[in-house]
């Protein structure tokens, strides 16, 4: 069994990966731990990419509100 932390940039575990060998096989290599390293870093990418595509829709749905708000405003002061 293989177990490699998927961390993010700041170095947060935000989750754990878990690699297992069929049985009779022979034990993971150097390679094979870099491997399940690099795979590791791109989910930990996946995972903060998602965060941050979460923030960026709430900070359109604010700034859509307040343009409403806005175009409200001016509307009733045009009336």
């Amino acid at each position: 069994l293989m177990e490699v932390p998927i961390r993010t940039r700041a170095g947060t575990v935000v989750g754990m990966m878990l690699v297992r060998r069929t049985a009779g096989k022979p034990p993971f290599t150097d390679e094979d731990r870099q491997a399940g390293e690099a795979f590791a870093t791109q989910a930990a990418i996946a995972i903060e990419n998602a965060g941050f595509y979460v923030e960026l829709e709430q900070k359109n749905a604010e700034i859509a509100a307040s343009l409403q708000e806005i175009e409200r405003l001016y509307a009733v002061e045009q009336g």
